[in-house]
């Protein structure tokens, strides 16, 4: 038998510091995105897409501009 006490624990603070990050994310006033080494946008947060009035399509877009660029 293993105790998984200190396992399930981390899991725990994990998962909380994920959520709190999520939120900030999120609720940011800033434009944030996430990208690859090579420029490619992964995630950006609402105010990203105000920013730029990017939409879901048009970051794609973009995201293949750049990829023919490398």
């Amino acid at each position: 038998i293993q105790d998984i006490t200190e396992k399930k624990h981390s899991e725990e603070i994990l998962k909380q510091s994920e959520k709190r990050f999520q939120t900030f994310y999120n609720l940011a006033s800033e434009g944030l995105c996430l990208f690859t080494k090579s420029f490619v946008i992964v995630d950006r947060n609402p105010a990203f897409e105000n920013l730029f009035d990017a939409n879901h399509r048009q970051v794609n877009y973009l995201n293949d501009i750049l990829d023919e660029g490398s």
